[in-house]
């Protein structure tokens, strides 16, 4: 028996160039759900990285805010001791015992005196600023020297401070914006930072007692969807206690 056979003709050039047309045109599809998700995931990425940041640096500032005036007497003799120095919408200077320090006289210092005798000398260092107030006069000046628990002292004192006195180191904290970045004087707390606003609920800086801070930063790469970085702000209120003493 003679069987026929049948002829199989192949895919012709047009249907291979469609076939071609068609997978690239799947591909693309492909490539561009993988792009972009990997963009989302890019931006996700660094806007988590940024909201960090701006958390991280506005606590810093947050908790150092809320210390200012510690340390810094109540009494007004001499004269009403500073403790807040420059309060302005982008600068925020204040005095305060950041470091939370504190010891006593441990014997009687005398007018003219030239060094006292503390307590504990724990915490403090050459150079440090010091506060020396009885509740009705203070002293205000800096560790020369140290020799143990005696602290030498310049200007001399100009009041005289029986035992038990405290004594506070204190120091000067500016925050401010300069150059893309948060600064704690002369150390910088953040990058990437588009901007710092403080305000104020009194425009008279010794009636100042609730201070607002905005700290705005952006992502340090153009992820967004028009090709520009994506921005953060995050605000807080804070109200240092020690102010209103």
């Amino acid at each position: 028996m003679i069987r026929k056979r049948t002829r199989q003709r192949g895919n012709s050039l047009v249907e291979l160039m469609v076939a071609t047309v068609l997978l690239t045109m799947l591909l693309g599809v492909i490539y561009s759900a993988f792009a972009s998700q990997g963009h989302t995931y890019a931006a996700q990425t660094q806007l988590t990285e940024t909201m960090t940041g701006v958390r991280a640096a506005l606590q810093v500032m947050t908790d150092q805010i809320a210390l200012a005036g510690y340390g810094v007497p109540s009494a007004n003799s001499p004269s009403t001791a500073t403790k807040l120095v420059t309060a302005t919408s982008s600068t925020l200077t204040f005095v305060a015992n950041i470091n939370c320090v504190q010891s006593f006289l441990s014997a009687g210092a005398s007018k003219n005196a030239g060094s006292i005798q503390l307590v504990s000398s724990a915490g403090f260092e050459v150079q440090d600023a010091i506060y020396v107030s009885d509740g009705s006069n203070w002293y205000s000046g800096a560790v020369s020297s140290m020799n143990g628990n005696t602290l030498n002292v310049t200007p001399a004192l100009t009041f005289a401070f029986a035992a038990g006195t405290p004594v506070n180191p204190v120091n000067s904290v500016t925050f401010r914006f300069e150059d893309g970045r948060l600064k704690r004087n002369d150390q910088s707390v953040a990058g990437n930072v588009t901007g710092i606003t403080f305000t104020y609920d009194s425009a008279q800086l010794s009636a100042i007692r609730r201070i607002g801070v905005t700290l705005s930063a952006q992502t340090r790469s153009l992820v967004g969807s028009n090709g520009q970085p994506l921005a953060v702000s995050l605000s807080t209120e804070v109200a240092p206690k020690n102010l209103g003493l």
